[in-house]
């Protein structure tokens, strides 16, 4: 791989074209390497609209631009030679001095702080790779609740991993591990608890309530009631004498009968406004 010159920022303004640059803290520790075809364009976006974390800490006296080419760079998807040699470049100083904030291309995990040893690494049942000290952390955070359905399913995830499902044959096999009666028995048992009766209960109040939910279930509850079928159940289920009795007493309440009268008085309000409306 050959080696680019140097440009000095203080006394030189690069002009568009194909660059690498290295920035390092003021400890001399690497901190990000990447490459642009605009400098200052490319700086002014740490600063600015990405905001990165990093970038108050960047020793501007040990920043490090090398210079590729002179030509102009078209973006990501520039089709010439030198951009190529640029992105080599790049990789090549990234997997050289594994900067702390290059996640995309380093040895580092998603957050930065830990490097991807095959002792640090975790490969999770789809192939991805994970870091296992983010992990510990993520779990040390978890909920008690969490971690215990976690806890349940050990054995399942152990198998799935085991096994090396993937994608379609993942989703089968969840399919088919949550219709075990076994598993089954295990959901049932477990909503029989009260606690977790009380949670579904208020789950269920809190979905119903929703405007769009309750227009569309009272929407499917009309419709069924024109079912000739459940019509003619209906006016027998209305005719048994708990049923009447039920409904005596409920409308026996008084704030049930000031409803209705509430509701009469409206509708009358209405057929009035509407004689008055209509033409002669």
């Amino acid at each position: 791989m050959p080696e680019y010159p140097l440009l000095d920022l203080a006394t030189q303004r690069p002009e568009p074209g194909h660059y690498v640059y290295r920035l390092y803290d003021a400890a001399g520790l690497p901190l990000y390497v990447g490459s642009t075809g605009n400098v200052w364009e490319r700086f002014g976006q740490h600063a600015g609209r990405l905001r990165h974390q990093w970038w108050g800490n960047v020793d501007f006296a040990r920043t490090i631009v090398e210079y590729v080419s002179a030509a102009g760079c078209l973006g990501k998807r520039c089709p010439l030679p030198d951009h190529a040699l640029m992105l080599a470049r790049e990789i090549e100083l990234i997997q050289q001095l594994e900067p702390k904030w290059n996640r995309r291309l380093g040895n580092r995990c998603q957050s930065g702080r830990h490097l991807m040893t095959p002792e640090n690494t975790y490969v999770q049942p789809g192939g991805t790779r994970t870091c296992k000290e983010c992990r510990t952390e993520r779990w040390a955070n978890l909920p008690e609740e969490k971690r215990k359905w976690y806890a349940r399913n050990a054995n399942k995830w152990a198998k799935v991993k085991r096994e090396g499902l993937r994608g379609d044959e993942l989703r089968a096999w969840d399919r088919a591990y949550k219709q075990r009666a076994e598993v089954k028995a295990k959901a049932a048992a477990r909503k029989k608890r009260p606690e977790v009766r009380a949670k579904l209960a208020e789950q269920q109040r809190e979905y119903r309530n929703r405007p769009e939910v309750r227009e569309r279930l009272n929407a499917q509850q009309r419709e069924r009631r024109q079912r000739p079928d459940l019509k003619e159940w209906l006016q027998g289920y209305a005719q048994r004498p708990e049923v009447r009795a039920r409904r005596q007493e409920y409308q026996g309440r008084p704030e049930v009968a000031a409803r209705r009268i509430e509701l009469q008085r409206e509708r009358r309000a209405q057929e009035k406004l509407g004689k008055e409306q209509s033409p002669a």
